[in-house]
Order: structure tokens, then sequence, then C-alpha cells
């Protein structure tokens, strides 16, 4: 029986705890994913104690620094971008805000925006001169993202990361101290006269209409770092990643997935992986009780018959 059929006739997905040991099989999912067959027998509902997306991952694998140094080490890629003493990063997004009836609601940022080199250096120039009033250099790093490289002396941004903000209305998510709020404030306004913003709503393409500061705490853990070999593109986990061994946890991720192609990965994953969904929910297989039972009353039938 191929592992499809498994699935279907033998297995269950129940919740399981998100703490990681040695060795363990995980795969970071998309929402979407209990929508396809494959995990129709998953028990669908909420979990409030979950810490959604990255941050929750960060706190089961014992993150030491913070997800915007971790992120500027890996975006770097040696080009001498470690802050220096007395400094420390903020990782920064650019965003498209869609504007409501009393609020906004982040719909897109990175690759969904889909902005060309031209167009991001534009917006860099630009931002580049507001934050150096504020005593902050932003660095822009290979592959188009940037970071702020704030004075020691600046209040570390407290804020929701992309994954827990998208979609969402932002009036109860803005950063926090004020600081950086005054910070996107400014960047807004900015943004909304960029040549290249006109452009592209011309094109009825998403405009670059602010900005997101987030990543400069680091993850509150109960757990000691852990080791692990990581396979995808996020550069905070990359940055964690070591070379493989026998005790490591093996990430992979398989967020950007969608319809056919992420059913062909869950129905190919090993049994004993661990699930985990955006929101912070895991999910690991198990046999069926009932599967179990009927496996031993056919083992048992077989050795009452070789004895007669």
């Amino acid at each position: 029986m191929n592992r499809a059929g498994m699935t279907e006739k033998t297995l269950e997905f129940q919740h399981v705890s998100n703490r990681l040991s040695p060795g363990t099989h995980v795969a970071l999912l998309p929402n979407r994913a209990l929508q396809l067959p494959a995990l129709a027998n998953a028990t669908n509902r909420s979990d409030e104690s979950a810490t959604p997306g990255l941050r929750g991952l960060l706190r089961a694998l014992g993150a030491p620094r913070s997800p915007a140094e971790l992120r500027a080490q890996t975006l770097a890629s040696g080009a001498g971008h470690a802050a220096p003493p007395g400094h420390y990063f903020v990782a920064l997004e650019l965003c498209y805000w869609q504007i409501e009836m009393g609020g906004a609601r982040w719909m897109a940022h990175g690759e969904g925006l889909n902005l060309s080199a031209a167009e991001r250096m534009g917006i860099a120039a630009a931002l580049a001169g507001l934050f150096a009033s504020a005593d902050a250099q932003l660095i822009s790093h290979l592959g188009g993202e940037f970071s702020l490289m704030c004075e020691a002396a600046t209040p570390a941004v407290q804020a929701a990361f992309p994954d827990e903000a998208l979609g969402c209305e932002l009036k109860s998510m803005l950063p926090t101290p004020n600081v950086w709020q005054r910070y996107l404030n400014e960047a807004q306004m900015l943004l909304a006269n960029l040549p290249v913003n006109r452009v592209r709503a011309a094109r009825g393409e998403p405009v670059v209409n602010s900005v997101w500061f987030w990543g400069a705490e680091v993850v509150a853990s109960d757990f000691a770092p852990l080791s692990m070999t990581y396979f995808g593109d996020d550069p905070i986990l990359q940055s964690l990643s070591s070379p493989t061994s026998a005790d490591a946890i093996q990430i992979y991720d398989y967020r950007a997935l969608f319809g056919a192609e992420l059913a062909a990965v869950i129905e190919k994953l090993p049994a004993a992986a661990k699930l985990w969904l955006n929101d912070g929910r895991v999910f690991q297989a198990r046999a069926r009780p009932g599967f179990l039972h009927r496996i031993w009353q056919g083992i048992g039938a077989k050795v009452q018959g070789a004895r007669s």
C-alpha cells in the first residue's frame, strides 16, 4: 500500500506539542494545506495557545539572537554588515496596505509586490535620506531586502512579524514604542509622493505605500538552542542551519507551495513528521486505534491457524 493509501485509510492527524527533539523531521506548511484530501481528517480547530508563524518556530528552536540580526547575517553574504558596538539591527519590510474605512489592511510585501531592481533602488534612495535624519542607517542587502542599523539609544521596536500581520487590519498592531509609529508615518508620507508609485498605480500594480519595522527583540524561549538543518529560502532560518547530522532537527520549508505540488509533498512525508502550520498549530500522524486493533486480530488469527 502506498503512502497516499495509508494516509486515507489508516492514519489520522492530531494536535501535538511544538516541543522539538533531536532528529525530528519538521515540514513547514501553509494553513491552506488543511484543505487538501491528505489532511482532511486533521482536527481543524483553532489553538489559542499556539505562537504563530516564524516567531513560534524560533521559540521552539531556542534562537539565541534577534530575528533581525540573524536575517542581516544571512543577507549580508559576508559583506561586513555586522552591527558595530552600540548599534543593533531592525528588519525593514516594504509593504502595500489597502486603505479601508477607518483603517488599513496589510495585503502584500516582499516578493508579493513584484518590484523591479530599479524600483527597489529608487525607493531605497528615498528612504535612506529619511532615516539618516533619525540616526539610523538603511542597509540594502543582496536580493532586494532591507535592514536598519540603529543606535543603541533608540528604543527597540516591538511589532508583529510580517507572517503574523499579512491580511490583518493594522490599527491594533502598530509598532511600539511611539517613536516607531512616527517613523512609520514619515515613511508613508514620503512614499505617497514617489514617482515609482505613480507609475505602478497607472499600471494597476500594488504601490509601496508603507514600511514595517520588526525583529529587533530576541524571541523568548524556555528551550536551550537546538541543532537543526534547514532546507528553504528563509534567511533567518538559514542563519541557524548547521550541517546535517544524526541528531539535527530537519526542517523542510513548503510554505510557498500550492495545490497539487503541495499535496504531492505531503503524501511523501515520513509518517513521524511534524506538520507545522503558519498559525502555529502542529500536527502529527498516528495510526487509527481501530485499524491497529484489526491488525492485532489478524495476527492472532494467523497464529491460531498455524497452531491448529
